[in-house]
């Protein structure tokens, strides 16, 4: 491939024969730029002895001499000096990556035969031939021992399974959720995590919810923003799905989420360093300078989880199964909570449900408000939920109680309710004053009368003793104590109609 004043022909008497080594990155990049393929690229690019161009053009003129008579004029070289690779190996290391037990004048015959030279120092120092530019780490040799010794060799163990041995209670949590949400007949979704601030308008977001932080590179400019709450992008994935003809939606959605505004004393870009690993005092400032950007896991049921067909007519997804699906997610993490109605967009007024722990936020969860229903071509039952994951509070450990092989005895009890008060606040009011052998109290009824509009609870009083069957005379002590308990904290009365 020389030039047409440059290549040999039938007069030539002059010859400069040159032998090099080139950096095999350099002729791969350069033969693919040219288009230019050839035995000689083919062979550097992979690599090869960096000793091996004196000995080629010594032997290349070797052969002009004694077949073309040439006559040798001189050498002008210019060699860059070569340092081998060499690699600290202790034989055992061997044994332990393969589990084959071999005798050491074994592991160091097998280097020695691929061309290395072993110190006698303990661990070894392997000194790599040249021509094995692909041996760099003690895994390599490793490799190379157990194809010279035999792959057939090397016993077949299974490892010992340790699911989830190395997850954080966190992600054990998360992947608990997605399980369930999965079993119960959500889909799991991936959406880029941009909105803007048109969306967060129409859907009601105001103040901290609606403040997010806009992307200085955006992938897309309509969506700039980086989101402040996970539902938008699960509305707008449910549209498109809708457009494409899926009516019915039930999708869910574990990510992150920021809102504003920025932590003080933002980093200078400037002051991390591109030539090495920042320091740990400059990692801390990296992660002081970023916004909060907690985990949301975020549902939404567009029409039913139970479809209807042959087998029969499906079931609504209704804004108290909302609910009662975040309570389930909890109860099963053992966190014990509170319930309040709120209004909050993008939910229905008077239809979404607020858990809380200890005045921590945990998920909301309801009716879709019907404006965002229909923008986004959902049902107007449409409901949606959201829990963030890092408010949960870590999972205390369980302790299983003994077995109680005595019957119950329960009782009920109906009360009138003031204005305000929740149900759960009259529950936990009448386990704490029904004494020790309470087991459980439950809502089983709820009554509105009509005239006065007063709303009344009926609730379900368990007992039972360790060491003997309660009598119905006792029990009706318990109950009382009960509901003078919860009548002096909150005011409840013994419903007369």
């Amino acid at each position: 491939m020389g030039g047409a004043s440059s290549e040999i022909s039938e007069s030539t008497v002059r010859i400069a024969l040159e032998g090099a080594h080139f950096i095999p990155n350099a002729v791969a990049l350069n033969s693919r730029v040219h288009r230019l393929s050839t035995e000689a690229s083919r062979r550097l690019e992979r690599g090869v002895d960096p000793k091996l161009a004196k000995i080629a053009t010594s032997r290349g003129i070797d052969l002009l001499i004694k077949l073309g008579s040439a006559k040798y004029l001189g050498t002008n070289s210019v060699e860059t000096p070569f340092t081998p690779t060499i690699i600290e190996l202790d034989p055992k290391f061997v044994d332990k990556y393969l589990s084959l037990e071999l005798e050491t004048a074994t592991i160091r015959e097998k280097l020695e035969q691929i061309g290395c030279q072993i110190s006698t120092s303990q661990p070894w120092k392997i000194t790599v031939p040249s021509w094995r530019p692909d041996l760099n780490v003690k895994e390599d040799l490793v490799e190379e021992i157990a194809r010279l010794v035999g792959y057939d060799k090397i016993p077949s163990r299974l490892p010992i399974a340790r699911s989830g041995a190395w997850l954080t209670t966190f992600q054990i949590r998360k992947r608990e959720i997605a399980k369930y949400l999965v079993a119960k007949g959500f889909t799991e979704v991936l959406n880029f995590p941009f909105t803007n601030k048109e969306i967060l308008a129409e859907l009601g977001f105001v103040g901290l919810r609606a403040d997010g932080f806009i992307v200085a590179n955006p992938i897309s400019e309509e969506y700039p923003m980086f989101r402040t709450h996970i539902l938008p992008g699960l509305l707008e994935t449910a549209l498109r799905n809708k457009n494409r003809g899926v009516n019915s939606i039930a999708i869910f959605e574990i990510g992150t989420f920021a809102r504003g505004p920025l932590p003080e004393n933002p980093l200078n870009t400037n002051e991390i360093p591109t030539s090495q690993k920042p320091t740990e005092e400059v990692l801390q400032k990296i992660f002081a300078s970023i916004p909060n950007q907690p985990t949301m896991v975020a549902g939404l049921v567009g029409d039913s989880l139970e479809q209807s067909g042959w087998w029969g007519k499906g079931k609504d997804f209704t804004w108290e199964d909302s609910i009662s699906l975040v309570a389930e997610i909890l109860s099963q993490l053992k966190i014990n909570f509170q319930i309040t109605q709120v209004e909050l967009a993008p939910w229905h007024p008077g239809r979404c449900a607020e858990f809380r722990v200890d005045g921590v936020l945990l998920a909301h969860a309801g009716q879709l408000h019907p404006k965002a229903a229909q923008k986004y071509g959902l049902p107007s039952t449409a409901t949606a939920f959201g829990i963030i994951l890092d408010n949960l509070p870590e999972r205390k450990i369980v302790q299983s109680k003994s077995i109680n092989t005595l019957p119950a005895t329960i009782q009920d009890v109906s009360l009138t309710i003031p204005t305000g008060v929740l149900s759960s606040q009259v529950e936990a009011a009448l386990l704490q004053g029904a004494g020790e052998l309470i087991e459980s109290v439950k809502v089983f009824d709820r009554y509105e009368n009509p005239e006065t509009g007063e709303v009344s609870l009926g609730f379900t009083l368990t007992f039972r003793s360790p060491d003997k069957t309660l009598t119905n005379e006792e029990v009706s002590i318990y109950r009382e104590q009960a509901v003078a308990f919860a009548s002096a904290e909150l005011g409840v009365k013994i419903r007369t109609i």
